[in-house]
């Protein structure tokens, strides 16, 4: 039951701590033409407020279903036993994993903080002073993963440095592309609904951006994935011979198909949706908006399988080891 629950915590863990840097970075990115219109900028807004709420939530009680969980593990005795507050104290601060999620804790207040902030003022220029600490402040909090997995893994100093920050790196994508889907859908969703004339133009232009920003962020996953897979499979037969590898292929296959849907969306249905904002067409916004749509909920399903099968790999020791 411990072991369900473990990979359940590193599950949710994973993917609530990883979108906050998403979302922040889609809001400098992708959000500019959502945030030239009042109406427009105040979808975005609910959004992210929505968005960042549930995902802290989430994060912050996933971490501690995560510590409870490797304090039954590392204690040996049984949940009732263990989970008392001087096992509990003597995890916190005598191990790697409580000093860790202790420096968490801390990232995770001062993010909410200056989320929350970001969020309510109406200052801009204040607002972007926060919107820029709230994306460094996610950026180190979906970074520090690394440390609680096998980043910190490598058989020379230097090859650990490498691992830890292509892990790092890593980490702080995967918040834009796949989980930034989910914002990104979220705000198609609200936009179809929305009654303003403007609202196609602003989509195709969302659109366009966040298709760019994919690019770039499946480029720096394969680059960052290969080094992260070259440190702790090593070979092509421990690549095929062993659980780690084999998950490790199911993973690959598919971010494949993701990567294909994905390029399905930037070749044709980004055009049409840029062809259809010039000619002003409504009937082909309509039909092309709820297929992206649906395209962005089909790879939101395969990630949040990725992300599954991260959960395990975490826990699986590699054949480097």
């Amino acid at each position: 039951m411990n072991h369900l629950l473990l990979l359940l915590s590193r599950w949710l863990h994973f993917a609530s701590a990883l979108l906050p840097c998403g979302c922040w970075l889609l809001d400098w990115l992708m959000a500019p033409p959502l945030r030239g219109q009042p109406w427009s900028c105040a979808i975005w807004k609910r959004l992210m407020r929505r968005e960042l709420a549930a995902s802290l939530a989430v994060a912050l009680v996933s971490g501690g279903m995560w510590l409870a969980c490797v304090t039954v593990s590392i204690s040996g005795l049984p949940a009732e036993q263990a989970l008392r507050p001087a096992v509990l104290s003597l995890v916190w601060h005598h191990t790697h994993f409580g000093q860790l999620w202790q420096m968490r804790l801390y990232l995770w207040l001062a993010l909410a903080g200056a989320s929350a902030a970001a969020l309510a003022l109406p200052n801009e220029a204040i607002r972007k002073v926060l919107a820029w600490l709230a994306l460094l402040l996610a950026t180190a909090f979906a970074g520090s993963l690394a440390w609680a997995g096998h980043g910190i893994t490598g058989t020379t100093p230097a090859g650990r440095q490498w691992h830890l920050a292509a892990d790092v790196a890593h980490l702080a994508v995967v918040g834009i592309w796949p989980l930034g889907l989910l914002p990104f859908v979220l705000a198609l969703r609200q936009l179809r609904r929305s009654a303003e004339a403007q609202r196609w133009r602003v989509m195709a232009v969302m659109t366009a951006r966040f298709s760019l920003i994919s690019i770039g962020a499946v480029c720096l996953l394969l680059a960052s994935g290969i080094i992260d897979s070259l440190m702790l499979v090593g070979t092509w037969h421990n690549l095929l011979a062993s659980n780690y590898g084999r998950l490790l292929i199911i993973k690959i296959a598919i971010f494949a198909m993701m990567v294909a849907i994905g390029a399905v969306n930037l070749t044709r249905l980004r055009t049409r949706l840029q062809r259809a904002a010039i000619t002003a067409d409504e009937a082909i916004y309509a039909v092309v908006a709820r297929r992206l749509q649906r395209n962005v909920a089909i790879e939101i399903a395969l990630a949040a399988v990725v992300l599954g099968i991260v959960a395990v790999l975490g826990v699986i020791a590699p054949p480097v080891h």
